[in-house]
């Protein structure tokens, strides 16, 4: 009887014990084959253009690009390729703003090893997967779109970025470099961020993303 093929899969995060973890746990399972590793966002771009993954692990927080981008990019290159977000943050926005970038799936880290292979197929059948922690809480969101929404899931998927990046406290410069947009642009959506948020100025806007859960 012949097997079916092994899932090829690109890991991507930058932590090698993560990696490492990941790589033994998905290999043990006799259904994955791990094609390549990553450490940050355009690394992954790399990896995932050189290997062509089926499936590609990917944590959302990243130096270089955050995983939101990476997403973007991912998807605009390898269409095909499902994307499954392993993160640790237990937050709904992050959910919501990874599949509207071109996610197909959502995973905590915490999660067991069995349901990260279930999602990994899943994923590589074509379907979406959320991790149940937050699935009731992502279809509420997503069954009251005329009502008015919680302020930060009204950001757009970019306003989420730099919030994010704002949030880990880092400079209009440096965000600009991560995300490939000019000071001037991120300037302009940093005070558009504190307009919304209704807060006055940097420090507030990172004591908001603490107490939001979006600081890793």
């Amino acid at each position: 009887m012949n097997m079916p093929p092994k899932i090829r899969v690109l890991l991507a995060d930058d932590h090698i014990m993560v990696r490492e973890g990941l790589r033994r746990v998905l290999e043990d399972s006799g259904l994955i084959e791990i094609v390549g590793e990553a450490a940050d966002g355009v690394e992954t771009i790399q990896k995932a253009e050189s290997t062509n993954p089926d499936v590609i692990l990917l944590d959302i927080s990243m130096p270089g690009m955050t995983g939101l981008e990476a997403v973007g990019r991912l998807r605009a290159i390898l269409p095909r390729a499902g994307i499954l977000i392993l993160t640790m943050h237990d937050n709904v926005q992050y959910a919501y703003h990874a599949l509207q970038a071109g996610a197909n799936g959502f995973l905590l880290k915490q999660a067991a090893a069995t349901e990260l292979i279930k999602a990994i197929k899943a994923i590589r059948e074509g379907k979406t997967y959320v991790t149940a922690e937050i699935a009731d809480r992502l279809m509420n969101r997503l069954a009251r779109p005329h009502t008015r929404p919680p302020v930060l899931e009204s950001l757009s998927t970019r306003e989420f970025e730099v919030f994010t990046l704002l949030g880990q406290g880092r400079t209009v410069r440096e965000v600009a470099k991560s995300m490939g947009l000019s000071e001037r642009t991120v300037s302009t959506y940093r005070s558009r961020l504190m307009e919304k948020l209704q807060v006055r100025n940097t420090a507030e806007l990172i004591r908001l993303a603490m107490e939001t859960g979006h600081v890793k």
